[in-house]
């Protein structure tokens, strides 16, 4: 899977979680939301550093944390 669609279940996960349109998600994050709905859709979806930061730290989720789950760099944990 490619982390583009990973970080889009990550963020389309927590916004459910929280009961969160995904409008609201996108002004909680200050990313359009045609930004935010490509990005957890993941179509045509390839956002930058800072919209990920954004919605990241809207959801509370270290941008590591992101990384590792989206396979972007390798969990400590899996390497033992």
């Amino acid at each position: 899977m490619k982390w583009e669609t990973c970080l889009g279940t990550i963020f389309r996960l927590e916004r459910l979680e929280r009961g969160l349109s995904r409008f609201q998600a996108s002004k909680m994050a200050g990313v359009p939301n045609t930004t935010y709905c490509r990005i957890e859709s993941g179509k045509g979806a390839n956002p930058g550093f800072a919209t990920v930061a954004r919605i990241g730290h809207a959801f509370g989720i270290p941008l590591d944390t992101l990384a590792k789950e989206a396979g972007i760099i390798e969990n400590e944990a899996k390497k033992s």
